[in-house]
């Protein structure tokens, strides 16, 4: 979109009047390219700031607004474009409702005594809206929470929504444009809400568990390459393979060491997301305009946030989450991870820590990624995966079950979803399900949560990613004129110092409990002592490997580099003293002649100051570091002008190949909020055997 057409929408939109209201602001923030022949057409505003997102081709674009209202829909009208994709758009409150962090929405039912647990109202595509009106009623305000189960299957499966051939002919393969399973599974939900209106029905909220899709996993590999070239070939793929950066899905199919999976799956899980809206939220939301909504594992996440998945798949989500809350899935399950090096050092492992570690970071990531407010789903406390073959859930029967939930509500959680399943079958053991006392005991973890957590607090305090090889985990939310901390420590930490405004104190886990509160006023200043990982060896980081001239360009923190790849350090290639990088770079076409110069780049988000920052590489074999656009080391590299041809000064090799070269740095070459490193590494010659990068930042961090 031109900047004529962006201060035109701007202008439409801030001028938009419905029912009196007028925003007081707009601001366009276009992603990607806007879709032309789009015009505004009515508004009707909210309290809150307002993020508006329209969607045309797998592109999404963002439009932010402060507005005075009620209400939150933006209609868009097509004037005219022929040949598209389906268009979406509604209006997220960046705000968000009111908060309910102390309750949960359940399962199956629980017993009476647990005030701050309620069970879903469930209903099929048998279910009669009037009864379920009735049900609804018989809800506390603020309670009523419909669980759709069956009545949105089918949504991405319909038989009409195949292929096409380049010339349009239908093929017996199933496509990724589902715009006949949206408008079938719309036109049911908004009949059976409709009718729930007219019966005088309530609903707060509209809890949904869909997980079908289109990732590599669910469309399959090699076996399916029928059907990845069918995508392939039809005429409406253009707009998506410009989307994903690349046109041949042969690579997303085999998928094994490359990055094309991980990109499908994120646009994917955008098409999925969005096709919920259109189909199930946006008419639920039609007749309860008030309505909230989510939907079993639909996040927000972007690639330099990204964290590992259950089995160590480096996995983010683009798009907008099904309707108005991000909905992580927190079972603490840890498969392949197990056997992954994140710290740079050591395999993750499968302790109960580690599970609620990994938790931790990846909720972080989804609140960085994005304002849209949380509902994540928690297990029983017995939980310990799906049997044989199966992840491990590896909180179950331990006390870190309680010290993940708490965490989670320090994050800022509008409540929680409670996976609580009883026996459906008459061959099933009760005991391997949720019982009685495992929901007493979340029952009264969310009182505990009242009564450390009241009056409702504000924003976390703490979203930076935790170090992999973190002993402790610490989360903080300020409450009211306090801070208000929850420590939880590894097997065998059983104290850790700090200082809170200069004078020593040492936290210690609670007796028979292996976490701790800690409560201060706010403005104090708590350190923990020793340094914190800010940047872990084992990060995610971008990288060119083409043998680019890049001049100076890419160093400054503003530089795009959305198209680079990303993979988890260290990187490089070949043998570097027996350690082998985690992503392996390209050198080029030529083993002899490859390319001198590689590039790395890492973004990381800080929220609070740090003290006595130290910065440590390992390369082979020169490197130059900078730190938001400043030079901060430079590692067997002395020439006084470096481009992308300089060779290093000598060749690394043997066991100087994984020294660490260290330096300390100025704190005020840090920024709150988002920070870059960039570093360039060069070969001491065109056919050097082998490069490598490792990097790892570690400070005093300062809170708040």
């Amino acid at each position: 979109m031109n900047s004529a057409a962006i201060l035109a929408l701007s202008s439409l939109f801030a001028a938009a009047r419905l029912n009196g209201a007028e925003p007081a602001a707009a601001h366009l923030a276009p992603v990607g390219f806007a879709p032309a022949g789009f015009e505004l057409t009515a508004l009707v505003s909210t309290d809150a700031t307002h993020e508006i997102h329209f969607t045309q081709d797998f592109t999404t674009w963002r439009l932010l607004a402060a507005a005075n209202g009620t209400s939150s829909t933006v209609r868009l009208a097509d004037a005219g474009a022929t040949n598209r994709s389906r268009t979406f758009y509604r209006a997220v409150s960046q705000a968000g409702p009111r908060r309910e962090p102390f309750h949960a929405f359940t399962w199956d039912p629980v017993p009476a005594d647990c005030t701050n647990l309620t069970r879903f109202i469930w209903f099929t595509q048998s279910s009669v809206p009037e009864q379920i009106a009735t049900q609804s009623l018989a809800r506390a305000e603020g309670r009523s929470a419909l669980f759709s189960w069956d009545l949105h299957r089918g949504l991405l499966s319909h038989s009409n929504d195949v292929c096409l051939t380049p010339a349009g002919q239908p093929t017996t393969n199933l496509s990724v444009w589902p715009s006949n399973g949206i408008a079938t599974i719309r036109a049911k939900f908004d009949t059976f809400f409709r009718r729930l209106r007219d019966a005088g029905g309530r609903v707060d909220w509209l809890i949904i568990d869909f997980e079908d899709g289109y990732s590599n996993w669910q469309i399959g590999g090699m076996s399916a390459s029928n059907r990845w070239l069918a995508i392939q070939n039809d005429p409406r793929f253009p707009p998506l393979a410009q989307r994903l950066g690349f046109s041949n899905l042969l690579a997303v199919a085999n998928w094994w060491g490359g990055r094309e999976y991980l990109k499908w799956n994120a646009v994917m899980a955008g098409v999925r997301d969005d096709a919920l809206n259109q189909a199930v939220f946006e008419p639920a939301r039609k007749y309860f305009p008030a309505l909230r909504c989510s939907n079993y594992g639909s996040v927000i996440m972007d690639e330099t946030n990204a964290v590992p998945d259950l089995n160590g798949h480096w996995q983010w989500a683009e798009g907008i989450p099904t309707g108005t809350h991000q909905a992580p899935s927190c079972y603490a399950g840890i498969g392949q991870l197990a056997n992954k090096v994140l710290d740079g050092m050591n395999p993750y492992g499968q302790s109960p820590f580690a599970g609620v570690l990994l938790e931790v970071n990846s909720v972080r990531a989804e609140r960085r990624s994005s304002p849209v407010p949380m509902q994540s789903w928690v297990a029983w406390r017995r939980y310990a995966g799906d049997g044989p073959g199966a992840p491990v859930a590896v909180i179950g029967k331990t006390p870190y079950y309680r010290e993940l939930v708490l965490h989670l509500a320090l994050l800022g959680n509008d409540g929680f979803l409670f996976w609580n399943p009883h026996p459906w079958a008459t061959n099933q053991n009760p005991q391997d399900y949720s019982l009685p006392d495992d929901e007493r005991y979340l029952d009264g973890i969310l009182g505990e949560l009242a009564d450390k957590l009241s009056p409702a607090g504000g924003p976390p305090l703490t979203l930076e990613p935790v170090p992999w090889d973190a002993k402790v985990i610490a989360s903080a939310q300020q409450v009211d004129r306090r801070v208000v901390w929850r420590f939880t420590f590894a097997s065998g930490v059983d104290a850790w110092p700090a200082t809170l405004d200069g004078q020593p104190i040492m936290l210690r886990p609670a007796t028979n409990e292996v976490g701790a509160w800690l409560v201060h006023p706010a403005g104090s200043r708590l350190v923990l002592e020793g340094p914190t990982n800010i940047v872990s060896s084992g990060a995610l980081w971008k990288y060119s490997d083409q043998g680019l001239n890049l001049s100076n360009a890419w160093i400054a923190p503003a530089f795009d580099d959305r198209a680079w790849p990303t993979g988890p350090s260290p990187l490089g290639y070949g043998d570097a003293n027996g350690l082998l990088p985690s992503t392996t770079n390209s050198f080029g076409p030529n083993a002899n002649d490859k390319f001198i110069t590689t590039y790395y780049r890492h973004t990381f988000v800080l929220t609070n100051p740090v003290a006595a920052p130290n910065l440590s590489v390992q390369v082979d074999d020169g490197a130059i570091v900078y730190l938001n656009g400043t030079k901060v080391l430079g590692v067997n590299l002395t020439n006084t002008v470096v481009d992308w041809r300089t060779l290093a000064d000598s060749s690394i090799g043997g066991s100087t190949e994984t020294n660490w070269y260290s330096t300390n740095l100025p704190p005020a070459l840090f920024v709150r909020g988002t920070n870059v490193l960039a570093a360039e590494v060069h070969q001491a010659a065109p056919n050097s055997s082998d490069l490598f990068f490792n990097l790892k930042l570690t400070g005093l961090m300062l809170w708040p």
